[in-house]
């Protein structure tokens, strides 16, 4: 990945996609500029308020990033309730493998969607739907 600038970070107590569309309309008609990217943790309200904003210009609208963090630590919560205790370390591992991997992360994504699709269909629906 390149590097960046932050240019705005914001806080808010609400998992809903209003106050997140506010704040990102707010900066696009206040300033003008349409960022190449966004950053958050996995909330699809943020994807989904971002993704309203700048849904006009489409090719051209910013990416949306996830935070690896953010990521790991949704995924580890998900995975106490899909998959058994002794191969949630497995599972996490396997996904961390998917995260990192630099040839291509699509393939590595497919092999691990077959291989935990047989353990927990819950856990692949999960990964998939974000």
């Amino acid at each position: 990945m390149g590097k960046g600038l932050p240019i705005c970070w914001v806080f808010t107590t609400s998992a809903a996609i209003e106050p997140i569309q506010s704040v990102v309309q707010w900066l696009r008609d206040s300033t003008g500029i349409v960022p190449l990217s966004f950053m958050s943790d996995c909330a699809l309200a943020i994807r989904n308020g971002i993704k309203s904003v700048y849904s006009d210009i489409r090719k051209r609208a910013p990416k949306l990033y996830w935070c690896i963090f953010h990521v790991l630590k949704a995924f580890k919560g998900r995975a106490q309730f899909y998959v058994q205790e002794q191969l949630r370390a497995e599972a996490l591992a396997n996904f961390w493998d998917v995260l990192y991997y630099q040839r291509n992360p699509e393939a590595k994504l497919q092999v691990f969607y077959r291989k935990w699709l047989i353990v927990s269909t819950s856990l692949v629906d999960y990964v998939q739907s974000q």
